[in-house]
């Protein structure tokens, strides 16, 4: 090939990239307007003029999503995965994965997916903390349920030897005190078998400090307060843009630009659900 055509080469493919850039622009320009199947068309666009630039995919993803998540489902894995092959570490693209893996009934892989989306830190990272969380809530669910099942015919098992014991025990009392002795035995020993199978029942709560102290609900995103008191991030920034411009607790004067995250809040809140799974994913 002479210079010239390496020339020419060269020219069309910069041509090329920037009337791909353009056509994700309009793309972009479209998604913001709420046009999404205009913005898939564009970001298509771009892609056949350039079909090397990961983001294109996620977006074109993303842009499908908007549209219908359950018709579009093949085809947003598909602009995923490619997205992904591109660039391993877009966040958009492990994150939207996700959702159609989970959707589908593939919690394993979809985690997976969500926590390389959630370990890049995105600016939607409080979407995808919800996403994994009700992620390991579907597969602590369904190991719970093969548990709650077998521990159920274990104690089936037990309270028919523990009545059977009673029935004997029962039959050599001479008195009625004797007897009250027996089924007060009995029941402490059901309380017992049902408590150290799990079946007994719980209603603790995740502790207050782990929670929004507006909603009451376990902290995703935490930001903390001049006075210490942490919130959800998005649920304070709204508290403020209606005009309230004070913490909602002490009720002191507060600016968006006091808050800080609270990442000692986020690692508790992890440490947590791994300690009780059970209470913290009845919350959510």
């Amino acid at each position: 090939m002479c210079i010239r055509d390496r020339y020419q080469r060269r020219v069309r493919g910069r041509r090329s990239k920037m009337a791909a850039d353009a056509a994700k622009e309009r793309g972009n320009t479209y998604f913001r307007k709420g046009k999404f199947t205009a913005a898939a068309e564009a970001y298509s666009e771009a892609i056949a003029l350039d079909a090397t630039v990961s983001v294109y995919y996620s977006n074109r993803a993303f842009a499908r999503y908007r549209l219908d998540p359950e018709r579009n489902a093949e085809a947003i894995e598909s602009d995923c995965r490619r997205c992904l092959e591109l660039d391993p570490r877009s966040a958009k693209g492990n994150y939207y994965l996700g959702k159609v893996l989970t959707a589908r009934g593939d919690f394993t892989n979809g985690l997976r997916h969500f926590q390389r989306a959630y370990d890049i830190q995105p600016p939607f990272k409080a979407d995808v903390r919800r996403a994994l969380w009700q992620c390991k809530k579907e597969l602590w669910m369904a190991d719970q349920q093969a548990g709650r099942m077998q521990a159920a015919r274990v104690l089936v098992d037990v309270e028919a030897a523990l009545k059977a014991g009673r029935e004997d025990a029962l039959t050599s009392c001479a008195t009625s005190e004797q007897r009250s002795d027996v089924m007060e035995s009995y029941t402490q020993q059901c309380k017992m078998a049902r408590t150290t199978l799990g079946m007994a029942d719980d209603a603790a709560e995740v502790p207050q400090h782990l929670c929004c102290q507006i909603t009451w609900s376990p902290l995703v995103d935490p930001v903390v307060t001049p006075a210490g008191i942490s919130y959800e991030r998005q649920i304070l920034l709204e508290h403020l843009d209606r005009g309230n411009r004070f913490e909602p607790v002490t009720r002191e004067p507060l600016e968006a630009s006091q808050l800080y995250p609270n990442k000692m809040l986020v690692d508790a809140v992890d440490a947590y659900i791994e300690e009780h799974p059970d209470i913290f994913f009845a919350a959510i």
